[in-house]
C-alpha cells in the first residue's frame, strides 16, 4: 500500500541502498504536486482507454464467437433430432441408424447441402 505524506523533504534512494533527504522549498513542492496530478490524469486516461478496448473486444470478438458456438450446438442438436425422426419413420435401429447417420454426414460433406 502506498502512502503519501506532505513534507518539505524529498526522500530519494538508489539501487545501492543509499538514501538521502533534501529540503524542498514550497515552490518545488507545488511543482511535484502538479507533476503527480499530471501522471495521475495520464494513468486514468490509459485506464479509460483499456476499458474501451475491453468493451470493443467483447462486442466485436467475444459475442460473435459465442453466437457461432450457439449456432453450431443448435445445428448439431437439429441434426440429431432429424436423425431420430428418420429412425422413427424408417424403423432403423442400431447399426442401421449408425449407417444412416454416416451417410447423411457424408452427403453433407460432398454436396452443396450441408448436413451440419
Amino acid at each position: 500500500m502506498v502512502r503519501t505524506f506532505n513534507t518539505d523533504l524529498l526522500i530519494t534512494g538508489d539501487s545501492k541502498g543509499g538514501v538521502r533527504a533534501v529540503r524542498l522549498p514550497q515552490r518545488e513542492q507545488d511543482k511535484l504536486g502538479t507533476a503527480d496530478k499530471k501522471v495521475e490524469e495520464k494513468l486514468k486516461a490509459v485506464g479509460d482507454s483499456l476499458k474501451n478496448v475491453g468493451r470493443s473486444l467483447t462486442t466485436r470478438v467475444t459475442v460473435p464467437i459465442t453466437a457461432t458456438g450457439v449456432g453450431i450446438l443448435n445445428a448439431a442438436g437439429d441434426f440429431e433430432a432429424t436423425m431420430h425422426r428418420a429412425a422413427a419413420v424408417s424403423g432403423a435401429s442400431g447399426n442401421e441408424l449408425t449407417s444412416l447417420t454416416h451417410q447423411a454426414k457424408d452427403l453433407g460433406r460432398t454436396t452443396r447441402l450441408s448436413a451440419l
